[in-house]
């Protein structure tokens, strides 16, 4: 599996054709283009002085590549917790048009079509799953709070337990997130993380400490049957790529990008 970025009715983005193949829409957004800020961005978060009106218009384009409207789309309430949902057509709309009826959730899962569920990031990790023969879809938020609680192996085992997935038959892709190269940590989290997930997830540099999240996600699937062939992880650093929103490069005025997946009818 891999990733192509592609560019229709102005909209940059990457895409996993693969998955698209299997009958799923998904979508990993960049800055570029949209309605928000002077410039015209590509911008799903609100905490960044963009105006709602900007934001709702993003989500219409965006939402249109997958035959969509607003109405049709529900987003995570994200809160670095280990939680995710199902959700299905009563849910749309949550999170863009109306509140959620959930307190948090950094992943959500449905077997509907004709309903896209997303997350939103900007050097999180954004992680999107498609079983291809129940026709089962998650998206999944794993900051480096969510990544040590495993939040994306626990989204996993409910794909499992709850809907009786095969782990064979998911798709799994690893978007555009911090890479190693720029995820400095303290050492205490360093510790923390490399007893968990071993030792070849991070690095010491100069007495500096890095870890790397998206080896951290791939393990995470690992360790339940996924193989390495399902599982395909973006090479692009949101902190390298300045057409990336990041959080620890850009500060408080960073935007967010948004994964969107969907069931093709």
């Amino acid at each position: 599996m891999h990733f192509i970025k592609e560019e229709k009715n102005q909209i940059v983005y990457y895409t996993v054709p693969e998955i698209s193949e299997a009958g799923f829409y998904n979508i990993f957004t960049t800055k570029f283009h949209g309605h928000s800020f002077e410039d015209g961005q590509l911008n799903f978060g609100t905490n960044c002085n963009d105006s709602e009106s900007a934001i709702l218009e993003n989500y219409k384009d965006v939402l249109s590549l997958m035959k969509l409207t607003p109405k049709d789309a529900v987003k995570s309430k994200q809160t670095h917790s280990d939680i995710t949902i199902f959700a299905d057509s009563s849910y749309g709309g949550e999170g863009i048009l109306k509140e959620q009826r959930f307190q948090e959730a950094d992943g959500l899962i449905t077997n509907e079509k004709n309903l896209a569920i997303l997350i939103f990031f900007a050097d999180c990790v954004p992680v999107l799953i498609a079983d291809k023969k129940k026709k089962i879809i998650a998206a999944i938020h794993s900051g480096w709070k969510g990544t040590y609680k495993n939040i994306v192996g626990k989204a996993v085992c409910q794909l499992i337990t709850d809907f009786h997935c095969n782990p064979e038959d998911l798709l799994c892709a690893i978007g555009p997130c911090i890479s190693v190269c720029h995820f400095e940590v303290s050492e205490e989290l360093f510790s923390d993380m490399t007893a968990l997930y071993g030792e070849d997830i991070g690095k010491i540099e100069d007495g500096k400490y890095y870890l790397d999240l998206k080896k951290t996600v791939k393990k995470q699937l690992l360790q339940h049957n996924i193989q390495s062939s399902q599982i395909v992880i973006s090479d692009q650093c949101t902190v390298c790529n300045s057409d990336l929103y990041s959080y620890r490069r850009e500060g408080e005025k960073a935007g967010r990008m948004a994964a969107f997946i969907a069931i093709k009818e």
